[in-house]
């Protein structure tokens, strides 16, 4: 492998595309065809929520030559809902599911999809994309979900930098937070680019959210660089803001990886 010199940039996105079954779903033949168009600038990109068939139109539009859908659902659950996008060859894929679960999450098989990239100049690159179980006073269930992902990154582990992406339902600073960062220790993008910004990805200046509800952070893009790599944080910003296509924020990132 070379050395990386002054290093590659890697532009990262994940997003929660509100992609409910069924009746519960709301306008996706719509929603999921821009979506499709719209992420395609990026390098490397996670979905969340694509329980809907719709995802096919992302799949044909969004023009990424490698792709991998976790399509794990069965007579009684939905999938994980989990999609994952690269332009660089996917090498390894696996996934894991959260064994807890409540309210409607209890009906979807949460968890982990991990992919392994291999990306020009840098080499391997290991990616996550999940989804936690949601709703404030589920905490306890997001620690038993901060164990499993601590558990399938360690399985994985190979020295290779690192993304940790998705959904994680939880808020800056709160215990299963703050557990997250003591097993991991993560980078967070957005906290490292905007320290005093709180980067609302659930807010009710969103149209598809309820006027009552709280602003809150819950979606994030992490990284852990590695033995052997470091990365400096180029950029973050909130994506897909206008037009809104979902009932979160999209969270993206320019991740330099330098040795």
């Amino acid at each position: 492998m070379l050395p990386l010199l002054a290093g590659i940039a890697l532009t990262l996105c994940t997003y929660n595309t509100w992609g409910k079954p069924g009746v519960l779903g709301t306008d996706q033949i719509h929603r999921f065809g821009l979506i499709g168009p719209a992420i395609r600038p990026y390098d490397i990109v996670n979905l969340q929520e694509t329980f809907t068939d719709q995802w096919h139109q992302i799949e044909a539009a969004s023009g990424f030559p490698f792709q991998h859908h976790e399509s794990n659902e069965d007579r009684l659950h939905l999938s994980g809902g989990l999609y994952s996008l690269s332009k660089f060859p996917i090498v390894r894929h696996d996934a894991v599911q959260f064994t807890q679960g409540a309210t409607w999450d209890r009906f979807a098989h949460k968890g982990v999809l991990f992919v392994r990239l291999q990306v020009p100049g840098l080499g391997r690159l290991d990616v996550y994309n999940t989804h936690y179980q949601a709703e404030r006073a589920y905490g306890a269930i997001r620690i038993h979900d901060n164990e499993v992902l601590a558990a399938f990154v360690k399985a994985h582990d190979e020295g290779n930098p690192t993304l940790l992406m998705g959904d994680f339902n939880m808020l800056p600073g709160s215990p299963e937070h703050l557990d997250l960062v003591q097993r991991l220790h993560p980078i967070d993008a957005w906290a490292t680019a905007h320290p005093n910004d709180p980067g609302f990805t659930s807010t009710p200046a969103n149209p598809n959210v309820e006027r009552d509800d709280r602003p809150e952070r819950i979606d994030y893009i992490h990284v852990l660089p590695g033995p052997r790599c470091k990365i400096t944080v180029e950029d973050a910003r909130l994506a897909f803001t206008d037009p809104v296509m979902s009932d979160h924020y999209g969270v993206t990132a320019r991740i330099r990886f330098s040795r």
